[in-house]
């Protein structure tokens, strides 16, 4: 069973749907990704749930303005790790399952 963490921004209190494509002005030095997710949810006002997977991996780190789509790629880089957008508010980081399908509510 795989062990779940919760990053959410601090500030996020209001459900907002989620912009893939909204730009942000990312700061996030090199550093364990888990807790590079964490810097990136703060700054991109956004929920990161990460599995087990992310463990003691490395991230190179992200500087500039990039959509939170970008960014995410961007962090997860020879990983061998992907994103999902969960619901309006919330995404999730670990390996690739293709034997599920995940769909937005309303969609």
């Amino acid at each position: 069973m795989a062990t779940v963490i919760a990053l959410c921004g601090l500030f996020s209190m209001t459900a907002v749907a989620m912009d893939l494509a909204q730009m942000i002005d990312f700061k996030i030095a090199p550093q364990r990704l888990a807790t590079a997710l964490l810097d990136f949810s703060h700054q991109a006002n956004v929920q990161i749930v990460v599995a087990s997977e992310v463990a003691d991996r490395r991230s190179a780190g992200l500087n500039g303005r990039y959509s939170i789509a970008q960014g995410l790629t961007a962090l997860l880089q020879g990983s061998a790790l992907v994103y999902r957008v969960i619901n309006d508010t919330s995404i999730t980081v670990g390996y690739s399952d293709t034997s599920q399908t995940l769909t937005m509510p309303g969609h």
